[in-house]
C-alpha cells in the first residue's frame, strides 16, 4: 500500500468547537478538550492553582462557627500598593448549628484578617447566596458592597493609612429613608376630558397616599358616593364601587373623591373644578420615609448609580415600590468621600434622581465602557452618560431591547468592548446595536447553555485574566452539588479561541495581586559590645573517699566438724499395730469383643426363570426371606431387586448367580447395611460389621409358583459385646472395692475404679489399679484416709492409717456402658481378685510417729516409724542408726546423746535437725522438742590461698594485695588458736596504700591518704573525673568454712564517698560568623570571635573560626603572654595575691569592629551585592545576591543574630573571689544587638517576589473555594495560573479530535503512526533543568460519521459499536519520544492526547504535575482500498 504523511499544523489557532459536527470541522479544530490553553501555537497544558491561604474561624463563643464561603473581592486600597492588597470575603455566619446571617472580613494580602461586620448587625448581614456585588469608588479609597436586600456598605480608607485595624465598613450614607412621592399622573386637562383618572394600580392606603395638585394648588379628599369604608385617604380607607360616568355625583371644586374600578381593579380619582389647560398631576405618596434596596450598585465618575430597586415602608416592611427596570443616581461626592444623598424627591440643587429604563425588565448589570455607564437588563441595553451640568449630571437612552445579560458579574470589560453573557449568546458589544457580535455560536454556545445549572446560574461570574488575554466565565454545571462553579469556558479574545479549565469549588472570584514566594535577600546588623572569655567557675580537684567493707580469712590449718543430738526424757510409749492387707489381680481388662461370622447355605440345585419385567410374577421369579433377632430383623431379597437388569428376561437363574447378586446388594448397602457379605457358588457369608452377639433365625428360599427351600444356617464365629457399641466404645472392666465399716475403727468403704483397656500383664494392672485408688480420698494415705496404697511385690498393699482391727475388703468386677450395667466379661474382660491379710491391726490409742533426721548438708533426709514401745534409749538408737547409715558419718552414744563426726575435714556450717510428725496426737511429752541439735566444732577446710584485692581507679593502673604470705600473716589454727582468723579492713586499707604509692602511673593522676579503713584519692588536675574508684576480690580457698565476718565483698555504691571535681568554666565569646549558599552547598564566607580572656586558649569548647587569630586582638606573641594577660587562679590558690587579682577576668569588644572586619573580608565576592550603610563606622550591611539562578550566593545564615552557643560576659575576679571555690559565678548578657537584621532565602519560581509583598505587575485570578470533604467543610484562597497542580493535586489535562478524515472518507486508512511535535516541561528549582511528563496518546478508527470513539473506556473486546476497531493507548514521553505506533484501521481517525494514566480501568485518573506543550503533529498513513 501507497504510504503518505500528512501534518496537521496551526493546531492553537482554532481551539475547540464542539457545536459543529466534528466531521465538519478541518483537521486542526479540537473537539474536546479540558484544561488546555491555546498558546504561542501551541496547544499547552493549562497552569494550575496555589493555595493562598485556609479560611478559618476566630469566633469566640462556643456554638458559633463559619459556614461556607459566598464572596469574595480584590479592593487594591491605594494606600496599600504597590507593595500590598486587601481581599474582602463574605462567610456565612453559623449560630447552634443554624445560619442566622452572613459575616464580612477584610483580609490583607499576607492573610491576616479581621471582622469588620458592623457591630449593630446582631446576627451579620442577610443571609444570601448569590446577592453579593461591589464597586470601587473615590480613586479606589472608598470599598462599596451591596447584597441586594440589606443597605449597601462602604468603607473609606484614609489616606495615608496601611493599619487593617483602621478599617470600618457602615452604611452608606443618605442612601433610604425619605419620603416617596411619586407621580403617575402628569396631564394638561382640556375641555371635553373626563374628570375621572385611572392611576393605573390598586393604591395600598395602609402604606400610602395620594396627593392631587391643579396648577400647583393642592386638592384635598372628600368622601364619594358611596363614599367606601374608614377615612378617605387615610391608613384605613378602601374606597368605594366606582359607580357609571353618568351617575357620579358632584364634588367640590377644591376637592376630589377616590373610588374602585371594579372591572379594572384600579383606583380611579375623580376631581371637581377643572377647567380648560388646567395642569394636573397626581401622586402617590408613602406615609412613612422608606427603606431602599438594590440588586446592583456602581460608580461612574463622581456619582453612584443603583439598579433594580425595591422601596419598602420602614413601618412595617410592605413594599411601596418595586422598580426592577429603574436606576437612581446620587448626588454627585465631595473628592475623597462618598455620596450623601439618594433622595430623587429632595428639593434644592441635589442632583440624586431615578430613572425608568424598563418596565418589564429586572436591571442585571452596570458597566463602564468608552466613558459612559451601559446599563443592562435580562433583554436591554441602555447608556448612562455624563453632561457636565451639575443640575443634571446624567442622561439616559436606549441602545437596544433585544440583547441583555444573564445576571450580575455577566459582563466583562476588555479592549474598549464588553464581552456579554446573555440569555443565549456569548457575545461582544462595544458600544453600538449594530456591532453586536456572536463569540460562542457554531462553537460552544449550544455546549455553555445545555451545561449551565439552572439553578445555580445566578453563581455564574466572569473574569479578565488580562495576563492570558482571557475572560473566564465561571459556571456550575449540571454536575454541580451545591451549586459551586466547576468549570470555566475560557475565550481568548486576541486568537478568539475558546477552550474549557476545571474549576475546584468556587464559590466566588476576582483578579488581583498576591504576595510573594519570596526571593533571597540579608540585612545584617550588629552594634554594643561582645562577650569574653574570663572565667565563671574557677574549678576544683576531686577526691574519692575508699572504704573498705569488711576482713578476709587469713591461711588456715583444716579440722573435721563435730555435732551432737540431745535426746530429752520423756515417758515410755507403746504406739499402734496398723492393718495391712494385700491384693493381687490377675487376667485381662478388656474389652476384647468379637464381629459375628455367619454362612447361609441356599439349595445347591435349585433353579427358577428370570421374570425381569415382574409381568407374571412381582418378585421375577424368586426371593430369599433371611430373618434374625431384633439387630437383624426380617429382609426380603426379591430376584426382581437383586437381579435388576443383570440378567436377561426369561433367563435360567441358578444359586451360584443370585447368591452372588443378594452379596452385591448387601455390599451396596441396600439391605443388611451393618454386614459385609461374600459368596462362594450357594453359600453366603455375612460379617458383623459390628461387635456382639447376632443369631440368625429359620430363613427361606422360595421359586414362585413352586418349592420353598430352609437355608442351612452355620454360626462361624460367635459375637462378643453388645450389639450397638461399638469396638471404640466398649468399656474395660470396673472394679469395687467394699469394706464394712468398724465402729471406732473407720467408716464402710465402697469405692469404684474403671481400670485402663486392653491391660493384661499383672505388673501394668497393679499399677493402674494403684494410680486410680491413690486418686481416692479413702485411700490417699492422707489424715482423713483409711488406708494408704502402695506395691508389695505383685500384691497392692492396703495399710491402715490407724490402729484397729479393719473390715474385711471385698472385691467385685463389673462393666457398664451408657448407663447399663453388664458382667465383667461381656465385651471380653477377665479379672481374678485374692484378698489377704498380712497384719491385723491393733488399737492402743497411740498412732505411730515418724522421726525424720536431715543432715547437715542441707540435701540429706532419712525417716524411721517407731513402733511398738519406745524409751529414750531405743529413741537414741534409732537416731544413731540413721546418722551411721550415712559414710560421711560416724556415732557414738551416751545417755540420751548421740555424737556424730564428719569423716572428711572440712566446714560443716549447719547442724543435724530432728523433726517428730504423727497423723495422729503425738505420745505426750514426745516431740521435736525433745531432741537438741548442737556442734562441738563446725570444721575447718584447710587452706593457703587468700582473697586477691583488686582496687580499679578510673584513672590509671590498678593495684592488687592479696594475704598468702605466712610470714607476714601466720596461717591460723583453729584447734590450737594460733594466730587470729581475720586479716582487718585497716590492714587491707594499709595494703592497697602500699601497694598505690608504689605505682607511678597511678600516683600520676591521684595521691591517697589513709585514715583506718577509708583510702582517700585526690585527683592531680582540676576536673570532674568520669568514673569512681572500686574494688573487687577473688576469693581464695580460705573463705571455705571461715567464719570470719564480715567478709570483705566486691564494693558497692555506699563504700565509694565522691566529692566531685568541677572543671574551669568559661563565659563565651561572641561568634559573629555570615554563611551563605553556593552552588554546592552552604559555605561560610566569614567566621570570627569578638572578646578576649584565658578561655581563648584554655576552654575546651572552643573552637576558632576561619577569621580568628589565635590570640585575638590582644597583640600578644605567645600563650604564656596572653594568659598572663587576664586573672589565674592557679597563682592565688590562697587567695591572697592582690597582684593577680588585680588583673581582668577576660575583656569585650566592641561589635562594630566586626562589621568593618566583614567589609574587608567579603568585599572581595563578586556574586553578592555588598552594601553597608557607612564605610568608615557600618551598623548595617546589605548583602544580597547578583544573580536569580541555580549558582546564585545568598545569605542564609548571620550570627549572633542566631546563636548556636550564647555569649556571655564572665564575672569580675572580685565576684569569683567572692564564692567558694567550685561555685559558678552568674554572668551577664553583652550589650550588642541584632536589630534590623532580616535574612529570607526563599528562592521561588513561580512568585519570584518577595514573599511580604504583591508584585503589581503580577495579576492572577483569585478563588474563594468552599465545600466539603468526606463532611467536613473547608474554606480556602487559591491564586489559578500558578503551577501545574490544584493545591498539590493533580489534574488532566487533554485534547481530543474526534472524526478526522484525512483523506475522502470513503476510503479506509491505516494510521501507522502518529508523530507529536512536543515540548516543554516544569523547572522546580532555579536553574533547574525542565521536568517531563508521560503523555498518553489514545487513538481508535471509527467507520461511520457520528460514530462514538470509547477513547477513555477500557477496552473490553465487546466487538460491538466503534470498539470493534482496536483502540491504541501508548506513552509518549516529552522530551524523549517522537512518535508512537498506533496501526489502526478505519475511515476516521478519532485521538486523544493526555496525561492521564494509562489504564482507565479503575477511573479516568492522572498524577501529572509537569507542563507540557504541542505544536503539530504528523500522521504517517496507508491507503487502504474503498467500499
Amino acid at each position: 500500500m501507497a504510504e503518505e504523511i500528512i501534518s496537521v499544523t496551526d493546531i492553537a489557532s482554532q481551539g475547540v468547537v464542539i457545536d459543529t459536527p466534528p466531521v465538519a470541522l478541518s483537521p486542526n479544530v479540537f473537539t474536546d478538550v479540558r484544561n488546555i490553553r491555546f498558546k504561542d501555537g501551541a496547544v499547552r497544558k493549562i497552569t494550575g492553582e496555589l493555595l493562598l491561604n485556609d479560611i478559618t474561624e476566630d469566633l469566640v463563643p462556643a456554638n458559633e462557627t463559619f459556614g461556607q464561603v459566598r464572596y469574595f473581592a480584590v479592593w487594591e486600597s491605594p494606600n496599600r500598593t504597590p507593595t500590598g492588597c486587601y481581599y474582602i470575603w463574605v462567610v456565612d455566619y453559623i449560630r447552634a448549628n443554624v445560619t442566622v446571617g452572613q459575616k464580612m472580613y477584610v483580609q490583607d494580602h499576607t492573610g491576616t484578617k479581621r471582622d469588620i461586620t458592623p457591630t449593630t448587625m446582631a446576627n451579620g448581614f442577610t443571609f444570601t447566596a448569590t446577592g453579593w456585588q461591589h464597586t470601587i469608588f473615590s480613586g479606589g479609597f472608598a470599598f462599596i458592597i451591596n447584597n441586594g436586600i440589606d443597605r449597601p456598605h462602604y468603607i473609606l480608607d484614609t489616606p495615608g493609612n496601611t493599619d487593617i485595624a483602621n478599617l470600618v465598613l457602615a452604611e452608606l450614607p443618605g442612601w433610604d429613608g425619605y419620603d416617596v412621592k411619586s407621580s403617575v399622573i402628569t396631564d394638561t386637562w382640556l375641555t371635553g376630558d373626563l374628570l375621572t383618572f385611572d392611576l393605573g394600580q390598586k393604591v395600598d392606603f395602609v402604606n400610602t397616599s395620594i396627593e392631587v395638585t391643579v396648577n400647583a394648588a393642592s386638592r384635598a379628599a372628600e368622601a364619594g358616593t358611596p363614599a367606601g369604608t374608614g377615612t378617605v385617604n387615610g391608613a384605613n380607607f378602601v374606597p368605594g364601587a366606582l359607580p357609571a360616568y353618568a351617575s357620579l355625583p358632584s364634588v367640590s371644586s377644591s376637592h376630589f373623591q377616590l373610588y374602585n374600578d371594579v372591572a379594572t381593579n384600579t383606583t380611579i380619582c375623580y376631581i371637581g373644578g377643572i377647567s380648560n389647560a388646567d395642569e394636573v398631576i397626581v401622586k402617590i405618596n408613602s406615609r412613612v420615609p422608606v427603606n431602599v434596596t438594590a440588586g446592583i450598585i456602581q460608580s461612574f465618575g463622581n456619582l453612584l448609580v443603583a439598579g433594580d430597586l425595591t422601596e419598602k415602608s420602614s413601618a412595617n416592611g410592605a413594599i411601596i415600590r418595586r422598580l426592577s427596570g429603574v436606576v437612581k443616581t446620587s448626588d454627585v461626592a465631595v473628592p475623597g468621600s462618598v455620596p450623601n444623598n439618594w433622595d430623587p424627591f429632595s428639593a434644592g440643587v441635589s442632583t440624586a434622581d431615578e430613572f425608568t429604563l424598563s418596565e418589564t425588565n429586572v436591571i442585571t448589570e452596570m458597566k463602564s465602557l468608552q466613558g459612559n455607564m451601559y446599563i443592562y437588563s435580562t433583554n436591554s441595553i441602555h447608556v448612562m452618560r455624563l453632561t457636565g451640568n451639575v443640575n443634571v449630571p446624567v442622561q439616559f437612552g436606549p441602545v437596544t431591547d433585544e440583547y441583555g445579560c444573564l445576571n450580575r458579574g455577566s459582563v466583562m470589560e476588555y479592549d474598549g468592548k464588553h464581552f456579554v453573557v446573555g440569555n443565549n449568546d456569548l457575545y461582544t458589544f462595544a458600544g453600538n446595536p449594530g456591532n453586536i457580535q456572536s463569540l460562542a455560536d457554531s462553537k460552544v454556545r449550544e455546549y455553555f447553555y445545555n451545561n449551565l445549572n439552572p439553578i445555580h446560574e445566578a453563581k455564574m461570574f466572569t473574569l479578565l485574566n488580562h495576563h492570558e488575554n482571557e475572560i473566564w466565565v465561571c459556571y456550575p454545571t449540571l454536575s454541580s452539588f451545591r451549586g459551586e462553579c466547576d468549570e470555566a469556558l475560557i475565550w481568548n479574545y486576541r486568537d478568539t479561541t475558546w477552550t474549557i479549565r476545571d474549576l475546584d469549588n468556587v464559590a466566588s472570584g476576582d483578579t488581583g495581586p498576591i504576595k510573594g514566594g519570596g526571593v533571597p535577600t540579608a540585612t545584617v546588623a550588629i552594634t554594643g559590645n561582645s562577650g569574653n572569655a574570663g572565667y565563671t567557675n574557677v574549678g576544683r580537684r576531686e577526691t574519692q573517699a575508699v572504704t573498705i567493707n569488711g576482713s578476709t580469712p587469713k591461711a588456715t590449718i583444716g579440722t573435721k566438724a563435730i555435732k551432737t543430738v540431745a535426746v530429752g526424757a520423756f515417758s515410755n510409749f507403746t504406739t499402734d499395730v496398723l492393718e495391712v492387707v494385700d491384693l493381687t489381680v490377675t487376667g485381662t481388662t478388656g474389652p476384647s469383643v468379637v464381629n459375628t461370622i455367619n454362612t447361609l447355605t441356599f439349595p445347591a440345585t435349585a433353579t427358577f426363570t428370570y421374570d425381569r419385567d415382574g409381568s407374571t410374577y412381582l418378585d421375577g421369579g424368586a426371593s430369599a426371606i433371611i430373618n434374625g433377632d431384633a439387630s437383624i430383623g426380617n429382609v426380603s431379597f426379591p430376584a426382581i431387586t437383586i437381579l435388576g437388569t443383570s440378567q436377561a428376561d426369561g433367563a435360567t437363574i441358578n444359586m451360584t448367580t443370585f447368591v452372588a447378586a443378594v452379596k452385591d446388594y448387601i455390599n451396596s448397602d441396600d439391605a443388611l447395611a451393618d454386614f459385609t457379605a461374600a459368596a462362594t457358588n450357594n453359600a453366603l457369608t455375612l460379617t458383623s460389621d459390628v461387635p456382639g452377639p447376632r443369631v440368625f433365625s429359620t430363613s427361606t428360599f422360595a421359586i414362585s409358583g413352586g418349592a420353598t427351600t430352609n437355608l442351612t444356617i452355620a454360626s462361624n464365629v460367635a459375637g462378643v459385646g453388645v450389639y450397638g457399641i461399638t469396638a471404640a466404645l466398649s468399656p474395660a472392666i470396673s472394679m469395687r472395692i467394699t469394706a464394712p465399716a468398724v465402729a471406732g475403727v473407720h467408716a464402710a468403704i465402697d469405692e469404684t475404679v474403671l481400670t485402663a483397656i486392653n491391660l493384661s500383664n499383672q505388673t501394668a494392672i497393679q499399677a493402674d489399679i494403684i494410680t486410680k485408688l491413690q486418686a481416692i480420698t479413702v485411700f490417699n494415705g492422707s489424715n482423713s484416709a483409711i488406708y494408704s496404697v502402695g506395691t508389695s511385690g505383685g500384691a497392692i498393699r492396703f495399710t491402715a492409717i490407724n490402729g484397729g482391727n479393719y473390715g474385711a475388703l471385698t472385691i467385685a468386677f463389673s462393666t457398664a456402658y451408657g448407663g447399663t450395667s453388664y458382667t465383667e466379661t461381656t465385651f471380653g474382660g477377665n479379672l481374678t481378685a485374692n484378698v489377704s491379710v498380712v497384719t491385723t491391726g491393733v488399737d492402743n490409742s497411740q498412732p505411730q510417729p515418724l522421726m525424720t533426721v536431715s543432715f547437715p548438708d542441707g540435701t540429706t533426709t532419712d525417716s524411721v516409724i517407731l513402733t511398738g514401745t519406745q524409751t529414750r534409749a531405743t529413741v537414741v538408737a534409732a537416731v544413731s542408726t540413721i546418722i551411721n547409715s550415712n559414710a560421711d558419718w560416724s556415732t557414738t552414744t551416751g545417755t540420751g546423746l548421740v555424737t556424730a563426726t564428719a569423716a572428711a575435714i572440712g566446714l560443716q556450717s549447719s547442724n543435724f535437725d530432728v523433726t517428730i510428725t504423727s497423723i495422729g496426737t503425738l505420745p505426750a511429752g514426745f516431740a521435736s522438742s525433745t531432741f537438741t541439735e548442737a556442734q562441738t566444732r563446725a570444721g575447718v577446710a584447710a587452706a593457703s590461698t587468700t582473697d586477691t584485692i583488686t582496687l580499679t581507679p578510673p584513672l590509671g593502673s590498678a593495684v592488687t594485695v592479696n594475704f598468702d604470705n605466712t610470714s607476714t600473716y601466720p596461717a591460723y589454727d583453729p584447734d590450737t588458736g594460733g594466730s587470729t582468723a581475720p586479716v582487718t579492713a585497716t590492714e587491707i586499707a594499709t595494703a592497697l596504700q602500699a601497694a598505690w604509692n608504689a605505682s607511678g602511673s597511678s600516683t600520676a593522676y591521684f595521691s591517697v591518704a589513709r585514715a583506718g579503713a577509708v583510702l582517700t584519692f585526690t585527683s592531680v588536675s582540676r576536673a570532674d573525673i568520669v568514673g569512681e574508684f572500686s574494688y573487687s576480690v577473688a576469693p581464695g580457698n580460705t573463705r571455705t568454712g571461715t567464719l570470719v565476718s564480715p567478709l570483705i565483698t566486691n564494693s558497692v555504691a555506699g563504700n565509694i564517698s565522691v566529692v566531685a571535681g568541677i572543671p574551669p568554666i568559661f563565659s563565651k565569646m561572641t561568634r559573629v560568623t555570615i554563611t551563605i549558599n553556593t552552588a554546592s552547598g552552604s559555605s561560610v564566607i566569614f567566621d570570627r570571635h569578638y572578646g578576649e580572656g584565658p578561655g581563648r586558649l584554655l576552654d575546651p569548647d572552643f573552637t576558632a573560626g576561619i577569621n580568628d587569630e589565635t590570640y585575638g586582638d590582644s597583640g600578644a606573641a605567645n600563650d604564656a603572654a596572653y594568659l598572663n594577660l587576664y586573672y589565674d587562679p592557679a597563682k592565688d590558690l590562697a587567695r591572697t595575691n592582690t597582684s593577680e587579682q588585680g588583673k581582668p577576668n577576660g575583656t569585650v569588644a566592641n561589635t562594630q569592629l566586626a562589621l568593618l572586619k566583614v567589609l574587608n573580608v567579603i568585599s572581595t565576592q563578586d556574586a553578592l551585592e555588598i552594601t553597608p550603610d557607612s564605610i568608615t563606622a557600618p551598623t548595617e550591611i546589605a548583602i544580597n545576591p547578583r544573580q536569580f539562578g541555580s549558582t546564585a550566593k545568598y545569605v542564609t545564615a548571620f550570627s549572633p543574630d542566631t546563636e548556636v552557643v550564647a555569649s556571655r560576659v564572665a564575672p569580675t575576679v572580685t565576684q569569683i573571689l567572692a564564692v567558694a571555690v567550685g561555685n559558678t559565678v552568674a554572668t551577664t548578657g553583652p550589650t550588642f544587638s541584632t536589630t534590623n537584621t532580616a535574612i529570607s532565602t526563599t528562592f521561588n519560581i513561580v512568585r519570584s517576589w518577595s514573599d511580604t509583598q504583591v508584585n503589581p505587575n503580577e495579576i492572577f485570578p483569585i478563588f474563594a473555594q468552599s465545600g466539603y470533604v468526606n463532611g467536613v467543610l473547608f474554606n480556602r484562597l487559591r491564586a489559578a495560573d500558578l503551577g501545574y497542580d490544584f493545591g498539590g493535586t493533580a489534574y488532566i489535562s487533554y485534547a481530543e479530535r474526534e472524526q478526522m478524515s484525512i483523506t475522502p472518507n470513503f476510503d479506509t486508512e491505516t494510521l501507522g503512526s502518529l508523530a507529536l511535535w512536543a515540548d516543554g516541561g516544569t523547572i522546580i528549582t532555579v536553574g533547574g533543568t525542565p521536568q517531563r511528563a508521560t503523555l498518553q496518546v489514545r487513538a481508535r478508527a471509527t467507520n461511520s460519521p457520528g460514530e462514538l470513539p470509547y477513547l477513555t473506556t477500557a477496552e473490553d473486546d465487546t466487538q460491538t459499536d466503534a470498539r470493534r476497531n482496536r483502540l491504541t493507548v501508548n506513552d509518549f514521553v516529552v522530551g524523549s519520544s517522537y512518535k508512537t505506533d498506533l496501526r489502526i484501521t478505519g475511515r476516521f481517525l478519532n485521538y486523544r492526547i493526555d496525561d492521564a494514566a494509562a489504564s482507565t480501568a479503575a477511573g479516568y485518573t492522572g498524577s501529572n504535575t509537569r507542563a507540557w506543550n504541542i505544536s503539530g503533529l504528523q500522521l504517517r498513513v496507508a491507503k487502504g482500498g474503498s467500499k
